[in-house]
This record gives structure tokens, sequence and C-alpha cells, in this order.
């Protein structure tokens, strides 16, 4: 239904259960999963608890069973584990992302970004029409602008859109009129954002879809994989070939977005009415908003996000082959621990282990889950990334072992969509 009120997806829908539904259940999906399989950061030796009691597995091991994951498994047993880590509990309290003061910090963050890249925009108009202007400025200048402030300007408008998406999420269906205000103000300044990147990062982060991700990430009822994420896995080898694979695959976002929502609209259109209107709604202000900043402002824009998605293999490009990466089969999502610098431009985003182990966490406190429980964070149990241009440069040229191109390790597991595992074995 609309309001996503039954406990399980109707066949054919990409909505969701509603969230009160998803925090009862802790992002983990029983039906599927009846006993947890996975565990990673353990102190020591640990018997496996399912029916192969008395297996055991050494502290280096990642996770201990003989059928993994799927990848919300994983997460969910971390976490049930974490908890029980001293003074986690009250990092979460305090740094309860849908809090009054870190929406706040947000929305702040939000508007400076939206302000930023659109005066960027016009500026460049600007000296499009000058008449003082050499020809060859505008063109030099929109691909320079485009390829540095302006991609971290559409990256950001798109990490700022998650965030703000789980916090009017848990906030939404409050009785409180200052908290159906704080959410309505969120939805504006997110669908703001979103209308300056040509991906309608609005429609997947408000409707619903991304919520879906988390309560079913690495199951066959998590769609990312099937809608967006292939486009970072070619099946071509040769770093030049990937190349233009990947180029291709940063302007085509919107449109398999755009393939897979009609596909699953053919199935059941009142179940994802709400993902369809704001998918409209995003390209129309996407539309407006180039048309208003004239050709030199719109081809920043549009650019800038290409850029933002891993055009011509930009570092951004990290982001997207990261977070899901399947490490040595065991392993179904990444976190990077390079340069901190980085992970505050990309606002934590790139802390993706942490977020999913707790989804509610601000972006500002993730950095200190590390601090309190370094054991499930880092070391030879956890593989982490240290460096983004040596990921991109694997991934192009396709020889690191350790790294499989296979999103959250579903075909390994086994938890892939019918006919995706037959995709991959061509990688």
């Amino acid at each position: 239904t609309r309001d996503a009120r039954v406990t399980e997806p109707l066949p054919g829908s990409r909505m969701v259960p509603s969230l009160r539904t998803q925090l009862g259940r802790g992002h983990d999906d029983e039906a599927e999963n009846p006993a947890p399989r996975v565990l990673a950061g353990l102190s020591g030796p640990v018997k496996v608890p399912t029916q192969q009691q008395g297996v055991r597995v050494s502290r280096d091991a990642y996770l201990y069973p003989l059928k993994p994951g799927p990848a919300h498994a994983w997460h969910s047993y971390r976490r049930a584990k974490l908890l029980k880590e001293q003074g986690l509990r009250k990092l979460i309290r305090d740094g309860n992302g849908s809090s009054t003061s870190e929406v706040v910090i947000t929305m702040g963050v939000t508007a400076g970004v939206i302000a930023l890249h659109s005066a960027t925009a016009f500026s460049l108009h600007k000296l499009a029409t000058s008449r003082s202007a050499p020809s060859w400025a505008p063109a030099v200048a929109v691909v320079g602008a485009s390829a540095s402030v302006g991609a971290q300007c559409a990256f950001l408008l798109q990490a700022l859109n998650h965030e703000l998406s789980h916090a009017v999420e848990r906030s939404w269906g409050t009785d409180s009129l200052f908290h159906r205000f704080k959410c309505f103000l969120g939805l504006a300044l997110g669908v703001s954002g979103a209308a300056l990147c040509h991906v309608p990062w609005a429609a997947y982060y408000f409707s619903g879809s991304h919520a879906r991700h988390h309560r079913f990430a690495g199951s066959q009822r998590d769609v990312d994989a099937d809608a967006l994420f292939f486009l970072w896995h070619p099946p071509w080898r040769g770093w030049f070939t990937r190349l233009c694979w990947v180029s291709a695959a940063a302007v085509a976002v919107p449109l398999t977005y755009a393939a897979s929502l009609v596909k699953y609209v053919a199935m059941d259109w009142r179940s994802n009415v709400k993902e369809t209107r704001f998918y409209s709604m995003d390209i129309l202000l996407t539309t407006g908003a180039c048309f208003a900043v004239g050709r030199a402002g719109a081809s920043y824009l549009m650019l800038s996000s290409f850029f933002s998605m891993g055009f011509l293999a930009h570092p951004l490009l990290g982001f997207w082959i990261l977070q899901h990466l399947c490490v040595g089969g065991v392993q179904p999502t990444v976190s990077y621990y390079g340069s901190r610098l980085w992970n505050i431009l990309t606002l934590n985003e790139l802390l993706h282990v942490e977020h999913h182990d707790f989804s509610n966490l601000s972006w500002r406190y993730l950095p200190q889950l590390r601090e309190l429980a370094p054991n499930y964070y880092e070391g030879s149990r956890v593989y982490t990334q240290r460096s983004i241009f040596s990921l991109v440069g694997a991934w192009l040229r396709q020889d690191d072992d350790r790294f499989s191109w296979d999103f959250g390790c579903r075909v390994r597991w086994g938890h892939a969509a019918p006919g995706w595992g037959d995709y991959t074995k061509q990688l």
C-alpha cells in the first residue's frame, strides 16, 4: 500500500515497510535470515550459533558461516555485538542524526553548498555572455570548475540528500508541529539540491528506496545493484574500455534508474507512485534549473554531476566502487581510512561500514565509532581501503585479486537476483 503498513513488500514493489517496523527489527530480515550467520571483529575464537555447533574460527577470521550473508545480516550481527561496547550507546544518543541540532547543522551545510554551486553556475553564465572574455575562456572555465569545485558540490548534494533523508524518515510520523516543519524544510532543501544534479537524488532518498537498501542490503530485495550499481561492474577488461564504460555510465545513471522504476511500476504502480512522483518532480526541477543558469551554467551543472559519478575516472568514482566492494568473498562493505581530509570532504560517506552498522548516527559522529570499538573497524579482521587512487587504478586494470566486483557479495553468497550471477561471471 502507499503508506507501507504491511510487514513485507508486495510482489513487484520497490516500497519497504514503515520505518517504525524497520527500526523495531534493527534493519534485519528475520524471515529470510532466521539466524544471523556473519560476524567480524571478534576478540577471540567463538562457537557458531547455528546448527554447526562446535565449529570455531581464528581471531583473524572475517566471519564464520558456511552460507554467509546477505550483507544486512552481516551488519545486524555486528551491530548486536557493538552495542555491548562501553560508551557506544551514549554515542548513538548524542549523535542521533534526526536530533534537532544535527538536522540544523546538516541543513546549514546543504544551504551553503546550494549557494556555492548556484553562484558558480551564474558566474560562468555571466562569463560566457561577456563580450570582453576570449572565446575559449568560458569552455575552459566550465570544464575546470566542474572537475573541481563543481564535482565536489554535486557529490555533497548527493551526500546531504542522503543525510537529510535519514533524519526526515525518522521524524516525519511524529505529531509535533515543530518536527513536521523540520522535516518539510529538510525535504525542501534536499529537493533543491537534487535539482542541481542530473541524478534524481531526492527521488531515491526521500521515496523510501534508500531505506529499502539498508533493510535488505545484499539480498534479492535490494534492487540497487540491478538498478544502479551494475554500471560500475563492466564485463570487459582493459583500462581504456573500462574508462569509456564508466564515463558513459556516469551519464546514464538517471536512465537506468528510470528503467528500473518503470519495470516495477508496470508490475504494481500503486506501490511505486510516491517514487514516480518524486522522480518526475526531480527531472522537471533540474530542467528548470538548467534553463535558469543559461547554457554555460547548465553545462557546468551537468558536467559537475557527471564527474561526481566517476566520469573520466574522476577520484569520486572511488565512492561508488568502494561502498559495497566484496573483499575476498567474506566482507560485503568497505570503509576508507586514508586521508582524513578526503573523508571530511565527502561527509564521511566513505566510512560505509560504520554507516550501515548504525545508519541513525549523524555523519559527524561516524569517525568516533572506530575510536570506541577499534577491533571492529581496523586490523587484520576487517579490510579497510587506504588509497582511493590505488582502488580506482585496480578497478581500471582489474588486477587485484582481493577484490570481487560483486555488489555486497551477493553473487558469492548466493543472494543475487536471478540472472545477475550469469552477468557477473564475465567479470
